[in-house]
C-alpha cells in the first residue's frame, strides 16, 4: 500500500476487497504499509513517517476501523518497501505508481510482480514518470476498458480485472417510485480532481429554481464549514446510515474530471438513484448517455444543472434511468472478479 489503511477510500477498499476474498480461496495474504516512501523527501518526508510510526504504536494504522478485513488477512508495517523489510512471498502486488517504483528496485523476478492500476495517476507523478511504471515488466492488471486501451495503444500488455460491488453491503431498499424527487446525494471532496466545486456551484443553482431542494452530501472530512446549513452533511457513515443516504435520494451527481472507476456511481446504482455524472471514461465504464445515467462534460456547473433539471422535470425519464441501472449494475460481481484476479496469478 502507499500509507496506513485509516482512512477510507475506494482504491482502499477494492484492494482490501481482494485480500479478503483471495485469503477464502486458501491463499496467505499480507497487506504491507510503509513508513517511507520514495515520492516524498526532504521534511515532508519525516514529517509523515513520524505520523504513521505514531498510528502504528497506538494501534490506529490499520484498516479494521472502518472496513471488514479478514482474520486471515495479515497487515505489517515496515520502514520502508524494500528487499531487506518485505515479508516473502510468491507475489507481490504494488497498489499505486509510488508502489510500483518501489516494487521495481527489489531483486524480485519480474514475473513474480503484479501491477493493480486502477487509475491514470498523473497528479503524483509526471506523465513520463507514470508511463514509465507501466513498461517496467510487471504484471499490469487494469480494472477498466479504458486503461487497457491506453496501454495496448502504446504497446504495453495488460489484463483486465472489472470492479465490482459489494450487493451484501449497497441495496435498494426504498421504491424508486416514492421518492422526492428533489432530494439529491453526493460524494464531497478536497481533492480539486473529483471536480466538487463543479457540482455545488450547480446545486446553489438549482436551489435557485428548486427552493424545496434538498441534498445530502457524504465524505471522510470534518463538515466543510462553506457547506449551507440546509446541506445535510455525513462524515464516514456507516453502512446503515451509507444506504440510508443513496435509498433517500432520487438524483446523484458525480463530478469527477478523472476516474479509473468512480465507485460511488455504481453504488448509487444500486440503491436506485438516477445518476448524473460526468463524461470521464472510468465513469463511463457503468454508464451510458440516457440509458443508465445522463452524462455532461466535466468541469462544466451549468451542464450539471441542466442534466438534474431535466431529470426532476421529467418524471418518467428519471424512473427509468434508475430502473434500467439497477438492471444493468448487476453484472460487476466480486466472484467474477476475484476468480479472475485468481486465474491470472494462477
Amino acid at each position: 500500500m502507499p500509507s496506513l489503511g485509516d482512512k477510507p477510500g475506494g482504491g482502499y477498499k477494492i484492494v482490501l476487497e481482494y485480500a479478503n476474498r483471495l485469503a477464502q480461496k486458501g491463499i496467505k495474504i499480507n497487506v504491507v504499509y510503509p513508513l517511507f516512501i520514495k515520492k516524498n523527501g526532504g521534511l515532508k518526508k519525516w514529517i509523515i513517517a513520524a505520523y504513521r510510526m505514531a498510528r502504528w504504536l497506538t494501534g490506529n494504522y490499520s484498516a479494521q476501523k472502518w472496513f471488514k478485513l479478514s482474520e486471515h488477512v495479515n497487515e505489517i508495517i515496515v520502514w520502508k518497501l524494500s528487499d531487506k523489510y518485505l515479508p516473502t512471498s510468491n507475489y507481490y502486488i504494488a497498489t499505486a505508481v509510488s508502489t510500483a517504483m518501489e516494487l521495481q528496485k527489489c531483486a524480485i523476478p519480474q514475473s513474480h510482480k503484479i501491477y493493480f492500476i486502477q487509475g491514470y495517476e498523473n497528479w503524483s507523478c509526471t506523465e513520463e514518470q507514470l508511463e514509465e511504471t507501466y513498461r517496467y515488466g510487471m504484471i499490469n492488471i487494469v480494472v477498466s476498458n479504458w486503461l487497457k486501451e491506453y496501454l495496448l495503444q502504446r504497446g504495453i500488455n495488460a489484463y483486465l480485472v472489472r470492479n465490482a460491488f459489494d450487493f451484501d453491503y449497497f441495496k435498494l431498499t426504498n421504491p424508486i417510485e416514492s421518492r422526492d424527487k428533489f432530494h439529491i446525494s453526493m460524494q464531497y471532496s478536497e481533492n480539486p480532481v473529483k471536480g466538487t466545486r463543479y457540482a455545488l456551484e450547480a446545486i446553489a443553482m438549482l436551489k435557485q429554481r428548486y427552493p424545496s431542494l434538498k441534498v445530502s452530501m457524504f465524505g471522510i472530512y470534518e463538515r466543510p464549514k462553506s457547506l449551507d446549513n440546509w446541506i445535510d452533511y455525513y462524515k464516514k457513515p456507516d453502512v446503515k446510515t451509507h444506504n440510508y443516504i443513496y435509498n433517500s435520494s432520487s438524483i446523484f451527481i458525480a463530478p469527477s474530471i478523472n476516474e479509473g472507476w468512480g465507485l460511488t456511481v455504481g453504488e448509487a446504482m444500486i440503491c436506485g438513484n438516477a445518476v448524473v455524472c460526468t463524461q470521464n471514461k472510468g465513469h463511463m465504464e457503468m454508464a451510458s448517455d440516457m440509458e443508465t445515467a445522463l452524462l455532461c462534460p466535466i468541469k462544466n456547473s451549468q451542464a450539471i444543472y441542466k442534466m438534474v433539471s431535466l431529470l426532476i422535470e421529467d418524471d418518467n425519464l428519471r424512473l427509468k434511468i434508475a430502473s434500467d441501472s439497477v438492471l444493468n449494475i448487476k453484472q460487476f460481481t466480486w466472484a467474477k472478479s476475484v476468480n479472475d484476479f485468481y486465474n491470472i496469478i494462477k
